[in-house]
């Protein structure tokens, strides 16, 4: 009976702290000129997908929403990172990409904030995200359609030198209507890595436009979730000395 509760005061805990550590940044990554590395295309759709690096000393994917502009590996610089939310007018300005503003497709009719909404949820979708495993078959087949999504809602255009035939717009016209339904779709999970410096004037001629996972701020529940477990183990403890 000691051993079984003991069990599940440990397993408590580490659900907890899974709670806490799902997605890979913490919320310190956010902010202006921050060090970027990219250094591996290991997750790689067409030719975006995820690009593994460093930012801010935090190992990454940094995820391709930018098709018209590209960073070389092994190159490091310095970004802004801003978290999905309420921005400011200044925040629109330090999410720029390239020398766009990356939000001119007419339709659908987005805000800029929204157009980074439903990339964030389609890159949810993708299965190369859910797993960090790169796909075959027709799951990446999915993948990429899901890529094209993101880049047609974020870019000028769906880039037609590697669109899948045929292109489905079903994903993109469900993501829209996600985002539009959930207004506060991403907010404080997802942040956008753009090369601009805190001045907002780009660091270079251009930079390529990502979006990272963010790991949420814990809910008052997790703390509790740890306090419970905590308080088990510490209880049993006690009686078995």
């Amino acid at each position: 009976m000691k051993r079984n509760s003991v069990l599940f005061g440990a397993a408590t805990m580490l659900a907890a702290i899974s709670c806490l550590s799902a997605t890979p940044l913490p919320q310190t990554a956010v902010g202006t000129d921050k060090n970027v590395l990219v250094s591996n295309e290991d997750l790689q759709v067409l030719a975006g997908g995820g690009l593994g690096g460093t930012l801010d000393g935090f190992s990454t994917y940094f995820w391709c929403v930018d098709y018209e502009h590209l960073t070389a590996l092994d190159n490091p610089y310095t970004a802004n990172v801003v978290a999905l939310g309420n921005w400011t007018a200044e925040e629109k300005n330090q999410v720029q990409k390239g020398n766009n503003t990356n939000w001119g497709l007419a339709s659908p009719d987005l805000s800029v904030l929204q157009r980074y909404q439903v990339a964030a949820y389609l890159l949810s979708q993708m299965s190369t995200y859910q797993t960090l495993t790169p796909q075959t078959g027709s799951v990446r087949t999915a993948d990429e359609n899901l890529q094209l999504s993101l880049w047609k809602v974020l870019n000028q255009g769906t880039p037609t030198a590697v669109s899948p035939s045929p292109y489905n717009m079903a994903p993109l016209d469900a993501a829209v209507s996600y985002v539009q339904s959930n207004p506060t779709y991403g907010f404080g999970a997802w942040a956008v890595v753009s090369g601009i410096s805190s001045g907002g004037e780009l660091t270079q001629t251009a930079r390529q436009t990502f979006l990272v996972a963010l790991a949420p701020v814990p809910e008052p529940a997790a703390y509790a979730l740890i306090g419970l477990g905590l308080g088990a183990v510490a209880f049993i403890g006690r009686k078995k000395a």
